[in-house]
């Protein structure tokens, strides 16, 4: 549903917005490269921020899209597979998953991102929390700004209720960055309608 709204936006409208996609295997598609291609059907040859879906879960773990986005999604040598994958991609800026690694894996993932030439963003979730100051003081060493942050707390009945946990991260941010880009975002959309 999300392609196919994307993809009805007037073009000037395509043109003034950036998104974050998740990447997961599609209900239809039999590798992850046919979800990037519908990415492109709906949204053209603008670039975008392509991450991974921590919430997907495959109804069929040994189909070959759910295989393949096991690989992607191995942290191994900073995600090696993820960079590999998107590779492929010019318009795909990856994204750094900051909390699911080491030091030495958020570094990894930085060199690769910065190999690539695209810029990056640093993706920070409930879920990959709490994250170390060592971490944001790897984010100080960069030396560029040629990167975003995007701070996502998920779902939450009450969102305004965990500013400190927002709070938090941002001056951990900005204390490294102080003119860093964050995106903050959280959904308290009822779950269902039942």
């Amino acid at each position: 549903a999300e392609m196919r709204a994307l993809q009805e936006l007037p073009e000037q409208d395509k043109d003034r917005i950036f998104p974050l996609v998740l990447l997961a295997p599609w209900a239809n598609s039999r590798t992850l490269e046919q979800a990037v291609e519908r990415i492109q059907a709906a949204y053209g040859t603008r670039p975008f921020f392509l991450g991974l879906d921590r919430y997907y879960r495959p109804r069929d773990p040994n189909k070959p899209s759910a295989l393949q986005f096991q690989s992607v999604s191995d942290t191994f040598d900073g995600f090696e597979n993820y960079f590999s994958f998107i590779e492929n991609f010019r318009q795909c800026i990856p994204v750094i998953n900051m909390g699911a690694s080491n030091v030495h894996c958020l570094r990894r993932q930085i060199s690769r991102s910065e190999r690539l030439g695209r810029g990056f963003l640093f993706h920070i979730h409930d879920q990959n929390t709490p994250i170390g100051p060592d971490r944001f003081h790897v984010i100080g060493e960069i030396p560029h700004t040629d990167f975003a942050f995007y701070i996502d707390k998920g779902w939450n009945p009450d969102p305004l209720t965990e500013e400190i946990w927002y709070q938090g991260m941002c001056q951990s941010i900005f204390a490294e960055k102080e003119r860093a880009a964050v995106v903050v975002c959280a959904s308290s959309f009822p779950r269902d309608f039942t």
